[in-house]
């Protein structure tokens, strides 16, 4: 049919056995009343082509699903929030957010991206995504919900160009709460983009994580991009992760990178990250340096003078290739005095 308004009441659409189907070629209005898909053993399925709007009414979603299949780009919101049980997205026009929006169950990306604008999608703490990947992801903001222990979350992102998901891996939650994660196109975007000290070869977005409630010790994050991100040239074996807060810090640990994603460990806090060819200038002064072959290997002989804020060494060969797996410690972050290092 065409519209679906509530302004008070209940409206149950159900069966004794099989699944119901409601087919919506209109909007969904909520004003008030409650709508309540139920089944006897199926799973009740709510297909709408139209606009959500939610303005006060009450939607108790059971087992069911509510997809959005229609042509042209949908709305889901409305003065008050809604939490489905499942949602799917076959709309290639995608549909945008005008307010917090909850999934507790599975949320479906067949097609089209969910574009969250200044809102958040919500998932529950037993819901997950199926299908995210290039042209149908959260365009905006994901928050999901992080469990104690050592739990692991995809952050199935993206913004209007490309998909440019973020995993966390944490190393111990003590208490849980949410984790809200995001990424923007065009660096130069971010208020502190002068001073992130990449070469002219970066990664030409970045990417937001903002807890609530969490107590850890240290987490691992990875952050993909896509081919179109690229400003310049940037060469993995140089890609460093740079991570916002106040002034832009080097990741704790060496960062590790392909041609579509970069990764880096003990991280302790969380803001904005970036990606890109390290610029800044080395924080030693070097006082002798030697390579010396013994057999098969290669092995290098260097001394610092002084070394000022260095957490560490990596060593390249001529084109490019880091030769060091894990980054080679500073014996003392700041030293005025000679210190030796072999590898």
């Amino acid at each position: 049919g065409g519209n679906l308004t509530m302004n008070s009441g209940t409206f149950i659409f159900s069966t004794t056995t099989g699944s119901p189907i409601v087919n919506v070629n209109g909007n969904v209005l909520l004003n008030g009343g409650t709508l309540q898909p139920t089944s006897g053993t199926g799973i009740p399925v709510f297909n709408i082509k139209g606009n959500w709007t939610n303005n006060g009414g009450t939607f108790t979603p059971g087992t069911g699903t509510v997809t959005f299949n229609g042509t042209l780009p949908q709305t889901i919101g409305g003065s008050a929030s809604t939490t489905f049980n499942s949602l799917t997205l076959n709309n290639a026009s995608g549909a945008a957010l005008s307010a917090n929006e909850t999934v507790n169950g599975v949320l479906t990306l067949t097609s089209g991206k969910i574009t969250t604008g200044a809102n958040a999608l919500i998932l529950g703490a037993s819901g997950s995504v199926s299908g995210a990947g290039a042209g149908q992801y959260i365009n905006g903001s994901l928050r999901k919900t992080v469990n104690t222990g050592s739990p692991t979350l995809t952050f199935e992102v993206g913004s209007a160009s490309n998909y440019a998901p973020i995993s966390v891996l944490f190393t111990n939650v003590t208490t849980g709460g949410t984790l809200t994660g995001s990424t923007t196109d065009n660096l130069s975007s971010h208020s502190a983009y002068a001073s992130a000290g990449f070469t002219d070869n970066y990664i030409n977005r970045y990417w937001t994580l903002t807890q609530s409630g969490l107590a850890f010790t240290s987490y691992e994050a990875s952050f993909t991009f896509a081919a179109g991100d690229y400003t310049g040239s940037p060469d993995p074996a140089k890609m460093v992760i740079r991570k916002y807060s106040g002034t832009w810090d080097y990741a704790p640990s060496l960062t590790t990178a392909t041609a579509t994603s970069a990764t880096a460990s003990g991280f302790t806090s969380f803001s904005d990250f970036a990606v890109g060819n390290d610029a800044s200038t080395t924080p030693v002064t070097l006082s002798y340096f030697k390579a010396n072959r013994s057999g098969g290997n290669i092995n290098f002989d260097w001394s610092t003078a002084t070394e000022s804020g260095n957490i560490g060494f990596n060593l390249y060969a001529e084109d490019g290739v880091r030769l060091n797996t894990e980054l080679i410690p500073s014996q003392k972050i700041d030293s005025l005095n000679r210190l030796d290092y072999t590898f």
